[in-house]
Order: structure tokens, then C-alpha cells, then sequence
């Protein structure tokens, strides 16, 4: 009777030690073991506890126990591991896993890019002459003080790499947001365009060992920002030399974007086996970095450059291109466009004003005021 009353007891004290030892050991180790946030969102903080509020107390704590669990990261990690490598599937509902490797984004609050890779999301006739007049209002006002102002648009990765796209998606559509408002803009206004997608489909085939955007990522990567940075300075009457041109060189470097992989929480088992590339061998004309911050402004000089003044109201894009463009300008200026004044384009009274935009982001031209 006593060894099985010793044995329960044993075995309590045993499921207690289990309950308990990741907590104490969280609270011993837990801050080296909390990771990056990855999420593309701002974790829940600890509410403060006021009478006025007590009804809206228990949520917000329950969302910050919820981001603050004890070995979240590393049970998201696992979760994504599995999702991933047991059936090719993304744990987050954001992220699609295509073929060898490649993914792609599904923001539907983002842009929704897989609509405009479907052709699901057209814009109405009474969207396309709003925004076709927004543009007109920027043009006038721009051409009043003698700048020149171009739009350019970047394609969505799914646009250039459909073919890694998971078959269930099929083939992208024939008719599509960006061509639907570029047909619009070139049909019923004189407004300069930019969009690579051309160029990006030729160097594509002529360089197929060279990828023009992330894998791992949303973004092009610097071969892709290069060939769709020497389309807009086409567009500006200065000729780069193109991707495959002797002059070029295409160094493998190390990657750092990685988007996507980190929404899975799995940059280390992914993005590290993607190649990144420096371009090099165009004339620079020795460019100088004064500032660059993603969410504020890049801010560069050149010497013997062309003597026009850059302006860009930019998106994330636009990153990767910035030292190639700023390279052919004495001085450039590009602004994030979600704090993008007036008044900071006065202040630079530049010659030149590009309004950069992703392919998915086109919608926010609804918007769009100088």
C-alpha cells in the first residue's frame, strides 16, 4: 500500500517538475531566447489597468500574453518548419509557397497582388479617369515650375516569375491593373511611363542563371533593381549600359532580403541559400551616400553627373535602385511616400520628379495628390 501511495506521489512530483520547468527556465533564459519580430506588425504591450477602461482591459491582456507567450518564436518556428518541409505548405496565410524554393506574397489588405496577378481587382472606368487626373493635376503643377515628372510603375514578382508560381494559380492574366491603367494613360494623356516589365523579361531570357528578384523575398534584387533603374534613366535621355553588357559585372554577394522568409520565421533555413548580386562597372561617377533611412529619405550627391536635381516619392522599391540612379544625378533626393509633403518637394525645387509605385500599390494613385 505504501509503494503505490509513494509511487502516485512520485509520479505528481514528477508532472509538477514538467509543468513547471519551462517556466522557470523561461525565466531564468527567456531573454536570450526571445527572437525578431517578423511579423510586419507591431506586438501587443502590456495594458495598464484604468477604471475607465476595465472593459477593454481583459482583451488587450489577453492579446499581450498571446504575443508574449514563453517560447512562442521558437513554437512559430517549428510549426513553420513543419508546415514547410513535411507538406510544402506556409504556415502564414500571407506567404505561398511556389516552386523550387520561390515565394510569393498574398497580402489581400496589401496591395493584393494576387488579384492583380489574376486579373480580379480592375479598375473602373471612373477609377482610371480619377487617377489619369490626379496625375494630370501633379504634370501641370510640376511643369509650371519646369520639372519634369515621370511615373513609374514596379512589377509585382508573380508578373515576372509566374512559372514558380504553385500550378493551382494557373497563368497570369491577359489583362491586368497595370497594363488596364497604363493603355488608360497612354490613351488619354501625355504622361511619361516607366514600366521595366519588358526589359526585365528580356534580360530574364538572355541571363537565366542570374534571378532578377528575391526568392525569399517580395522585392527585386540589385540585378533586377539595376535593369529597371536603366530603364527609367532611358526614359531620362542618359543610356546605361544593360545587364549583359561586357562592361557589367555580376558579383555574388550575400543576402539579406528576406521578406517573406521571415513571415514564415524561417530566414536562417531559407533565405541564407539565396545568392544576392553587386553590380558594378558603369560609371558612378563616384556617389556619395549622405543619408539613407527607409522610413524618411535617401539623400546622395555625384560629381560630373548629369546637373538636373532628383527628386523620387518612393515605396520600398525604389531601395535597391537608389545608388544606381543617384549615381547619374549630382544630387538626388527620394522620399518615403507615406510621409511625402508638398513642402519637401518645394524645399528641394528639383528638375526631375518620379513617382515610384509597386505594381500592387497602384490603388493608392486614387489618392494621390502633389
Amino acid at each position: 500500500m505504501r509503494s503505490k501511495t509513494t509511487g502516485k506521489c512520485l509520479f505528481i512530483a514528477m508532472f509538477v517538475v514538467l509543468i513547471c520547468l519551462p517556466v522557470l527556465f523561461w525565466a531564468v533564459a527567456g531573454k536570450r531566447l526571445v527572437g525578431v519580430n517578423y511579423e510586419n506588425r507591431t506586438l501587443a504591450e502590456k495594458p495598464v489597468f484604468r477604471l475607465n477602461e476595465y472593459d477593454q482591459y481583459p482583451k488587450a491582456y489577453e492579446a499581450y500574453l498571446n504575443d508574449t507567450l514563453p517560447f512562442r518564436d521558437q513554437l512559430i518556428q517549428l510549426n513553420s518548419r513543419i508546415n514547410y518541409f513535411g507538406f510544402r505548405k506556409a504556415s502564414n496565410e500571407n506567404v505561398i509557397v511556389g516552386k523550387e524554393g520561390w515565394l510569393f506574397y498574398d497580402g489581400k489588405d496589401d496591395g493584393d497582388p494576387i488579384a492583380c496577378y489574376r486579373g480580379t481587382n480592375l479598375f473602373t472606368p471612373e477609377e482610371l479617369e480619377a487617377i489619369a487626373r490626379n496625375l494630370m493635376d501633379a504634370k501641370v503643377y510640376l511643369e509650371e515650375r519646369d520639372v519634369e515628372f515621370v511615373l513609374m510603375i514596379a512589377p509585382n514578382k508573380e508578373r515576372i516569375y509566374p512559372e514558380m508560381m504553385p500550378d493551382y494559380y494557373g497563368e497570369p492574366a491577359e489583362q491586368y491593373r497595370a497594363l488596364q491603367l497604363i493603355e488608360y494613360l497612354r490613351e488619354n494623356t501625355d504622361i511619361r511611363i516607366v514600366y521595366p516589365y519588358e526589359k526585365l523579361m528580356e534580360t530574364k531570357k538572355e541571363l537565366p542563371e542570374t534571378p532578377l528578384y528575391h526568392k525569399t523575398d517580395t522585392h527585386w534584387n540589385y540585378a533586377g533593381a539595376y535593369v529597371a533603374a536603366a530603364t527609367l534613366l532611358g526614359e531620362l535621355q542618359i543610356d546605361m549600359p544593360p545587364l549583359g553588357d561586357d562592361r557589367i559585372q555580376i558579383t555574388e554577394t550575400i543576402n539579406q532580403s528576406s521578406d517573406l522568409a521571415d513571415m514564415l520565421h524561417m530566414k536562417a533555413d531559407l533565405a541564407g541559400k539565396e545568392k544576392e548580386y553587386a553590380i558594378t562597372g558603369y560609371d558612378a561617377h563616384g556617389v556619395v551616400n549622405e543619408k539613407w533611412d527607409f522610413s524618411t529619405e535617401f539623400i546622395y550627391h555625384s560629381e560630373g553627373a548629369d546637373q538636373r536635381k532628383l527628386f523620387v516619392c518612393r515605396d520600398s522599391f525604389c531601395s535597391a535602385m537608389s545608388g544606381v540612379l543617384a549615381s547619374q544625378f549630382n544630387e538626388s533626393y527620394m522620399i518615403y511616400n507615406r510621409i511625402y509633403t508638398n513642402a519637401a518637394l518645394e524645399a528641394q525645387a528639383p528638375d526631375i520628379f518620379v513617382l515610384e509605385t509597386a505594381e500592387r500599390y497602384l490603388g493608392d494613385l486614387l489618392g494621390f495628390d502633389i
